[in-house]
């Protein structure tokens, strides 16, 4: 059953309830007030007959020839002085012999209290149809001397009340069958952009075309409006996602390309060179070293590049580096680190800080970092450093700290990044679009994603500021130890 039909149900069966109770009420009201008014004018023509049948003491029976059998009237007059059980005990007897009209016990009992009776019950003589009698002491001088009885059938009543229940049911059902016509058109009209939006979505879902918009839905202000805006926006992070996945794909596959390349190279080189030493044993020994050298450096090459893929494969299977914190001295570290590049790249000018030189300044920076991990992570910033920088230019590490952490810099004067690249350098695979830089030198977009990787691993965070053609300028950024911030040294 769809939802639609289900409200429409649901409407219609409240409704229809609503006006059941509507009905009940009505017509039992309607028969309360009925009877009371049939009581009041019993009552008022018990009083008329008793007037006009005056101090005679026979019994009468009289009939309303306007009315026919409908109304019946008796007074029953008894001997002066007879006391009331004795009435009692006589009227009994009448009841039995048809002299009067039907009476219970309880009757008995209020007449004999002085106080009028009613009651409804079938009489024979009438086809058992009900009347209501109301039955009437007549008191002198404080004394019980007669009955007047007063019925009336109530045939019309109940007729009357039959058709008021006719009447409700059919206007009722034309109500509730009107109502599910309503309410069938206005739940219809009130999911229509339901229906929409499901259709946008299976037709993403069977298309894979994820560019569809679900705007116009978002526009209303209802609790609909309120879905399809949150829809929407789903389907633009699903979007994004999508449109990320596809460049992590393309980048991905051409880096495998190159790392084919790479691997492909090296091995060729090194398969060369050994074949060459087989061929030839002969070589002078300068000629064999310098074979083993070119044969090592080779196989350096791709231990570096299968180390990197390591790492990116612990990335890919979401296995963030476990590493064991300490609190790690940062000017020892970073010296080491920037000596170590200056060896690797002796061309190149990388230079300490102006902090750094000062030893008062950076003596007491001690962060809480893993020494080897970010030791790696100084070597991938100056790696980069060193392949986007000039030879006329320059690299420079520096150190601060504020309140809670500690920030390390390395600043170059490189070719700087391109703004639209920069939110995507630490993304796998990712590699800057630079005309600037030879595509060789740009490496495999893993770096910088490790990097990140580490850093994180160790509660601190990394960032870039760059500027095309005037260099860029990466921080990172780690928690200070205890006992080394500037409060725990104030206090």
């Amino acid at each position: 059953m769809s939802l639609r039909l289900r409200l429409a149900v649901l409407l219609t069966a409240v409704l229809g309830v609503a006006l059941l109770a509507f009905g009940a009420g009505a017509q039992f009201a309607v028969d309360h007030f009925a009877r009371e008014a049939m009581s009041r004018a019993l009552a008022q023509e018990a009083h008329q007959l008793i007037t006009a049948h005056g101090p005679q003491r026979d019994s009468i029976a009289q009939d309303d020839p306007e009315m026919g059998a409908a109304r019946l009237a008796r007074v029953e007059m008894f001997q002066p002085g007879c006391p009331p059980i004795r009435i009692a005990g006589h009227l009994r007897r009448l009841v039995d012999a048809g002299a009067v009209l039907p009476l219970s016990e309880a009757g008995l009992d209020a007449l004999q209290r002085g106080q009028p009776w009613i009651e409804i019950t079938a009489l024979s003589e009438f086809e058992g149809d009900l009347h209501m009698i109301y039955n009437q002491p007549i008191i002198e001088n404080e004394r019980w001397v007669g009955l007047a009885q007063i019925a009336r059938s109530m045939a019309d009543h109940h007729h009357s009340l039959r058709t008021l229940r006719d009447g409700l049911l059919l206007a009722g059902g034309l109500a509730m069958a009107t109502a599910f016509g309503l309410m069938w058109l206005l739940t219809g009209r009130a999911l229509h952009p339901l229906a929409r939006i499901t259709a946008a979505l299976q037709t993403m879902r069977t298309s894979h075309d994820f560019d569809h918009s679900l705007r116009q839905e978002a526009r209303r202000s209802d609790e609909v409006g309120r879905l399809a805006a949150a829809l929407d926006a789903a389907l633009e992070a699903l979007r994004s996602a999508h449109r990320q996945a596809e460049r992590a794909l393309a980048a991905q596959q051409a880096v495998m390309a190159d790392v084919s390349h790479e691997l492909r190279t090296p091995l060729t080189t090194v398969r060369g060179n050994l074949g060459l030493l087989q061929l030839a044993p002969s070589l002078s020994e300068a000629e064999r070293d310098a074979v083993l050298r070119d044969a090592v450096d080779e196989i350096e090459r791709m231990s570096r590049l299968v180390n990197k893929l390591l790492s990116l494969a612990n990335l890919d299977a979401n296995r963030a580096p476990e590493l064991p914190l300490s609190a790690v001295a940062l000017t020892p570290l970073i010296t080491a680190a920037t000596r170590q590049a200056m060896s690797l790249a002796p061309g190149c000018a990388i230079f300490l800080g102006r902090t750094l030189r000062s030893a008062d300044s950076c003596e007491d920076i001690v962060a809480i970092g893993n020494a080897d991990a970010l030791h790696q992570v100084l070597m991938i910033l100056l790696d980069n450093a060193i392949k986007f920088t000039p030879p006329e230019g320059h690299i420079v590490l520096d150190l601060n700290a504020d309140e809670d952490m500690a920030h390390i810099h390395v600043r170059d004067t490189g070719v700087g990044i391109p703004f639209e690249d920069q939110p995507h350098i630490f993304d796998r695979f990712y590699r800057a679009e630079n005309r600037e830089v030879a595509p060789s030198v740009r490496g495999y977009g893993l770096g910088l994603a490790i990097a990140k990787s580490l850093v994180e691993a160790q509660g601190g965070t990394i960032r870039v500021v760059s500027e095309p053609g005037r260099g860029s300028t990466f921080t990172v950024s780690l928690r200070l130890a205890h006992g080394h911030r500037p409060s725990d040294r104030l206090a």
